[in-house]
């Protein structure tokens, strides 16, 4: 465990270096907890507006259910952060950006937040599965989840 703007983060698992834990992301799957990290729910009639104004991203490309690594940028196109933006539904976006910037990019959403009149609102604990293998990954995770809740409900209705 390390400290990381506030929380304390693992970075290794089960004795593999980070190297490994890496590959093994990309190859087969890993359950990425976000919740130490900045999330802003995005929605309204000009949201598209305000994305393009503060992003990098192609936002008319970006289909429901589906995301972008993009990069927040200054008024000169400068860089602030990097996040991953997700489109939600119609005219609804979510963002995920880092933690240990989490009151530069506020600052810099707020203002425009202003020029667009879009609602904005900070998200609790989430979890992001980065993986090809979605579908196996929360899958398996939905068994070991309801297995476990028919456990506790076997044990309680016992006792």
């Amino acid at each position: 465990m390390v400290p990381f703007a506030g929380w304390l983060m693992p970075v290794q698992y089960n004795n593999a270096s980070i190297k490994e834990s890496h590959l093994h992301c990309r190859s087969h799957a890993s359950l990425f907890d976000v919740s130490h990290m900045l999330q802003v729910n995005f929605s309204g009639a000009k949201v598209v507006d305000l994305i393009k104004a503060c992003f990098v991203a192609d936002v008319d490309a970006l289909q429901e259910h589906h995301s972008a690594y993009t990069l927040l940028t200054n008024d000169s196109g400068g860089v602030i952060d990097d996040a991953i933006l997700t489109c939600t539904g119609h005219n609804s976006y979510y963002l995920v950006s880092n933690a240990s910037r989490a009151d530069v990019v506020m600052k810099r959403l707020k203002v425009n937040v202003v020029l667009y009149y879009n609602s904005v609102v900070h998200s609790s604990i989430t979890a992001s599965v980065q993986t090809g293998h979605v579908v196996k990954v929360v899958h398996n995770l939905i068994l070991f989840l309801a297995s476990r809740v028919i456990r506790t409900c076997l044990v309680k209705t016992k006792q």
